[in-house]
Formats: C-alpha cells, sequence, structure tokens
C-alpha cells in the first residue's frame, strides 16, 4: 500500500484537520430536495469509503461501525495480513454497497450512540466527517442536535458512486475520498497518489471547485480492485430495485461472477450423478431407502445455530462419493477451504464439550481457528442437499444482516464453517431456553426485527436469482454481541425462476418447514413465494410483541374468545400464536386490549402506539391470502418508521 502510506504520511503531517467526507455539491443541501437522479438507478455492489484507522479501534470495530465483516475489510486491503495488528493512523478502504435512495446515491449506516454528544461530535469523530451533522439531522428525528444521548439509534447517510459511463466506462470502483481545505495544488496531489490523472478525477467531481475548495467536499476517485485491475462500469450494478444489495460488498474481485458458475456448474453435475447413480446403486445394494420427515418442528437449538430434524438419520454414514472428490470441486471465490485436521484440532476432537448445537443430521461445534471464533457444522452425508442449498446461498450473497459463511469442508464429512454469532438466538431470548438471559428490551426488540426484515429484504429484492428462506422462524434469527439480527440457517432455502419478478408468484414445491410458521397456500399444496417468508416474519413479530412461541400448549383456552370461525385455516392449525393474537387484532379497541396480551417481561416498559404497530404490521403479514400480505420491503419502510418513532 505504497500510495497509501505516502497519503497517510502526508496528511499526519498537514493540519491535523479531520478527514473531510464524502458529499456531492447538491449533497451539501438535504439531497431528497435536490432532484437529484441516480446512476444507475438501482445503485451498484461495490463502493468503498476512506478511513484513517484511530487509536484503539480494531478490524473488528470498524466493521461493526461500516456493517461489513473483516473478511469482507481484508479483501478490498490485500496489504493487510495480520487483523490483529492494525497501525493506528494508517488509511483503510471500507467496502460498502452505493444504493439509490430519494435519487441520492447514498448509504444509511445504523449507528447506536456510545456516548453523550453531539451529532457534530458523531460525525466528526465516529465518521471521520464522512457526513454533515446537518444532513445526518435530517435523516433522523431528533429533538436537539447539540444534545444526543448514548443509546440512540441513528441513521447514518454516506455517499458514493458507481461510476459515469458518459465520463468512462472503464471505471466502475470508487473510493469516496475527502478533500482537504485549501487550493487547486489539492487535485493534482489527490490524483497523484492514487496514480490517476487530474483531468478523469474532475470529470468524475463536476461539482468541487478545487481552486477554493470549501469544508466537508470529497471526491470520488476511481480505484483498482485487489487484483491492480480497474472494474468497469456496470460490473457490480444490480438489477433490483435500490435499498440493498445483491452481493457481497467485495464484489471488486473481478471474475468471481464467471469462476462461480464454473464451480456451480461442477457441483450441481456431482449432486445428479450422486442422486441418479450413486445412490441408486446404495439402495439396491442395501434394498432400503433412506426415509425423512415431511415436516421439522423446530430442531435443536444452542446457541444461535439449528439444524435439520430427523428421527431416522444415520450417526455414523461411512464413506460417500463425496468424501472420495476433491475439496476443489467445491471451492468458491468467497469462502476458505479447510481441511478434517484443522477443524478437528480446533474443535478438540470434535468433543462433546464444543458442542453448542445438534440435530438429526448434523452437529455443531464452536472452534477457533488463527484467533477467529468459528461456529463449525458437521453434516451427515445425507444432507448433501442442505450442504449444497447452504453453500449456493451463502457464497454468492453476502449482508450484515444475514449470517456469514467462512468456509466449507467436503473431507470425510460436509462441513460448513460460520461466524460465531455471541449472543445466540432471538428464540433463546424471548423464551429462556437459555439459562441467565436477560428479558430483551423494546428498543433492542425493534432493533432485532428491523435487521432481520432487512436482511429478508435483501435477499428478496437484491438477490438474483432471488431467494426464499422457507424456514423464518426465532431459532433462526442470531444475535451479535450489540444485539444486532443476523437471519441463519439456509439449508432449505429455494431459488426463484429466473423469470419471476413479482412477489406474489408462487413455485410448486414439497413441504418443509416449521408448524407455526408455515403459511396456509405453502402448508397445503406447497406453493412457495417470497409471501411465505413474510408470513413466517409475521409470526415472528408476534414472538417479539409476547414472549410465546409459536405454537401455544393450551392456547385456546389462553385469549378467553373463540377463534373466529370465518378463519377456516386458523380453525386446523389451534395453538397458534396467530390465534392468540384475533382477539386484539379483529377488535374496534385493540390498541387498548393489547397491553393484557404483550411480553410480561417488558414490564410496561414500551410505547404502547409503537407496539400496536407492530401488531398491525404482524397481522397484516400473516394475512390467509399471500396477496394481502405486504412485501419484505413494506415491512422494512415499516419498522424504520417504528424505530424512529421508538427513538423519539
Amino acid at each position: 500500500m505504497g500510495r497509501q502510506d505516502s497519503l497517510a504520511k502526508s496528511r499526519a503531517a498537514g493540519s491535523g484537520i479531520l478527514l473531510r467526507a464524502l458529499l456531492l455539491h447538491c449533497a451539501l443541501f438535504d439531497p431528497r430536495r435536490c432532484g437529484a437522479v441516480c446512476l444507475p438507478e438501482t445503485g451498484c455492489d461495490t463502493a468503498c469509503a476512506f478511513y484513517i484507522i484511530q487509536y484503539t479501534e480494531t478490524m473488528d470495530s470498524i466493521g461493526h461501525k461500516f456493517r461489513t465483516s473483516e473478511t469482507q475489510i481484508l479483501a478490498v486491503n490485500p496489504s493487510i495480513v495480520e487483523t490483529n495488528y492494525i497501525v493506528t493512523g494508517n488509511p483503510l478502504y471500507v467496502p460498502f454497497r452505493c444504493d439509490c435512495v430519494n435519487d441520492q446515491m447514498l448509504h444509511k449506516f445504523p449507528y447506536q450512540v456510545t456516548d453523550d454528544g453531539s451529532v457534530v461530535n458523531i460525525t466528526s469523530n465516529a465518521f471521520q466527517n464522512l457526513t454533515q451533522p446537518d444532513w445526518v439531522a435530517s435523516w433522523n428525528t431528533l429533538a436537539d442536535k447539540n444534545t444526543v444521548k448514548a443509546g440512540t439509534y441513528l441513521d447514518i447517510p454516506v455517499n458514493c458512486s458507481c461510476g459515469n459511463p458518459s465520463v468512462s466506462s472503464d471505471y466502475g470502483l470508487f473510493l469516496t475520498y475527502p478533500v482537504v481545505t485549501g487550493t487547486g495544488s489539492n487535485l493534482s496531489g489527490i490524483a497523484s497518489d492514487f496514480n490517476t490523472s487530474v483531468d478523469l478525477v474532475k470529470r468524475f467531481n463536476p461539482g468541487i471547485v478545487w481552486d477554493n475548495a470549501q469544508p466537508t467536499q470529497y471526491a470520488f476517485i476511481p480505484i483498482p480492485d485487489r487484483n491492480g485491475n480497474y472494474t468497469p462500469y456496470g460490473s457490480g450494478i444490480s438489477n433490483s430495485g435500490a435499498g440493498g444489495a445483491k452481493s457481497s460488498n467485495t464484489g471488486v474481485v473481478v471474475g468471481a461472477v464467471v469462476g462461480g458458475a464454473a464451480v456451480l456448474f461442477i457441483v450441481l453435475a456431482l449432486v445428479l450423478y450422486y442422486f441418479c447413480v450413486y445412490k441408486r446403486r446404495k439402495q439396491n445394494k442395501n434394498r432400503r431407502t433412506l426415509s425423512r420427515p415431511l415436516f421439522t418442528n423446530s430442531g435443536d437449538s444452542h446457541f444461535g445455530y439449528t439444524t435439520p430434524s430427523s428421527s431416522k438419520a444415520s450417526s455414523n454414514p461411512g464413506s460417500n462419493s463425496f468424501a472420495a472428490t476433491s475439496p476443489k470441486d467445491y471451492s468458491t471465490n468467497n469462502s476458505v477451504e479447510y481441511t478434517h485436521e484443522e477443524l478437528r484440532n480446533a474443535t478438540n476432537g470434535f468433543s462433546v464439550a464444543n458442542e453448542i448445537g445438534a440435530g438429526g443430521f448434523a452437529v455443531v461445534y464452536y472452534g477457533e481457528i488463527r484467533g477467529q471464533r468459528l461456529a463449525i457444522k458437521k453434516m451427515n452425508l445425507q444432507a448433501t442437499k442442505e450442504f449444497m442449498a447452504e453453500l449456493q446461498v451463502l457464497t454468492h450473497v453476502h449482508h450484515t444482516n444475514l449470517v456469514q459463511l467462512i468456509g466449507y469442508c467436503t473431507q470425510e464429512f460436509l462441513f460448513l464453517i460460520y461466524e460465531f454469532v455471541e449472543n445466540g438466538t432471538l428464540d433463546q431470548h424471548l423464551h429462556k431456553t437459555k439459562a441467565g438471559i436477560a428479558p430483551l428490551s423494546w428498543l433492542s426488540r425493534v432493533q432485532i426485527a428491523l435487521d432481520a426484515a432487512r436482511g429478508l429484504e435483501y435477499i428478496h429484492e437484491h438477490t438474483k436469482p432471488k431467494y426464499i428462506h422457507r424456514d423464518i422462524k426465532s431459532a433462526n434469527i442470531l444475535l451479535d454481541k450489540h444485539y444486532h439480527a443476523k437471519v441463519a440457517d439456509f439449508g432449505l432455502t429455494k431459488l426463484t425462476h429466473s423469470k419471476v419478478d413479482d412477489n406474489s408468484a408462487t413455485i410448486p414445491t414439497r413441504v418443509i418447514g416449521t408448524w407455526g410458521y408455515m403459511s396456509p397456500e405453502y402448508a397445503r399444496f406447497g406453493d412457495v413465494s417470497p409471501l411465505v417468508d413474510v408470513y413466517a416474519f409475521g409470526v415472528v413479530l408476534f414472538e417479539i410483541l409476547s414472549g410465546r412461541e409459536a405454537i401455544m400448549r393450551g392456547a385456546s383456552t389462553m385469549t378467553g374468545e373463540a377463534t373466529p370461525s370465518s378463519v377456516t385455516w386458523r380453525e386446523k392449525e389451534p395453538g397458534a400464536l396467530v390465534n392468540f393474537f384475533d382477539p386484539v387484532l379483529t377488535s374496534p379497541n385493540g390498541k387498548e386490549k393489547l397491553p393484557k396480551f404483550m411480553d410480561p417481561n417488558l414490564r410496561d416498559k414500551y410505547p404502547l402506539e409503537a407496539a400496536w404497530k407492530m401488531a398491525q404490521l404482524a397481522g397484516s403479514c400473516t394475512q390467509d391470502l399471500p396477496e394481502h400480505r405486504p412485501t419484505m420491503r413494506t415491512a422494512v419502510v415499516a419498522l424504520m418508521t417504528l424505530s424512529s418513532a421508538t427513538q423519539e
């Protein structure tokens, strides 16, 4: 990072002014009134912010602030080898998705204020002037921007660029870089530091007056990927709407799409061989077939990792064609290949003491490899379908609210290695299945709901092809050390047809899922659409409100009122949590009734209006007819509004 080192030294020797951040001339005012037009309209998956590592900061703390991971940061900073040894004062590229929000290219980073202060302190210190105080205030409901209490959640807008083909189509990866106040000599210095031309920088930044730069301006600088190649315009552009990402923030790796497609072809060929040839031979030899249950209840869940349940799964599957297959056949550009020996050593020989989850087809272990805390899922070879589903999804989609797949192994067993998420599952916090867990506050519950909704919106709206999770439940929502949520367990995930863009379009499939969360059209007919996940998410919202499980024993006597006879599906699902809330949602004075249905652990410490809005959203999500349900994008908007109102 020669250019970056020289840049850091020159800035350290300068006036000492904190880095100026990223604003277009239009963004100096309220961008929502500027009439700006996004280019492209859908945003792109790759952008970087220039950031200086500060004292006491770690890669983990920086990643949390910008809602990215160490792996993603390392992918665009190849000179950093050891994340435990980062140098204060050194520059860092932080990857993020560039969205089109209200006709403005930007990304909003959720941020929880750690100490009492002002918006000015937050923008200048925590975010190194990557945005302006007035702009932050315009995106948040604040009583006083000079007094922001610790614990407050803010949306921090940061501008970005995906390029401009009218200037040049050769550049599609841009760094949002602060411009120091002063004279036009900064232009030549910046161009030299980033090995580009003055003319190119000028043309990509027509709003900057270089001979009289104003405070808190920024420039978009075209930068190469980690291989030293410039990414052309359009290579990171999503085909879906704004507001999310379709793939990894580290999409700067040129050739990932081509390589991933080739690997996927090989993997699918192997799977076809397994099911069509090997498995048939094995069945003929043993004169028996493997059986699996039609439905799973919830599986075993410990420390945030669930595995499919089965009463007839073999605990010692023995050898299989996958064991003889080279692990390179499963390699991906986004995952690390581990050896069986590494995983065995990390888990103390797969000891019971390291076990954090178990089910019919897999056992999950805690382990550490090179200082990285991991959750290692050891899957029986019969679980090929689940293995392939998770591998396919999590190596192609990346989002702060989805659990991150770190690596895999195909030696002897099938292994998937995930990031370790410290605070277990939402299920454990709501239903006290884990000893010593403190009740969640109302503010935490709203944030968790919003995080989970964002993760689902991402796979529904901003990936190509789209994905449908099919097993959304509180046991599959993990909570990190800051109590932000990550959606997990993609073993049942299904691709939509490539031609299906309508959220209501359905795909017939075999029914596998969890009672209490399954929508009527899925449980009855096996019809799958993104609205199946919306229904299950609505049930999770009811859990967050009430603290009760999706299926309750003796629930028919809890409400004191009969389930409406017109709701035929719910009559067939007695004890369902959705039934429990019917007296609230169908009553003209439902808001007054709601406190009796709320989680007693909240001890009435919640705003009733906000709780009522969440109950209404949950009721809308769990409508019997899928066409009456909102999309996850609508749910995200509703929860964002609810979150802002709750904080206020």
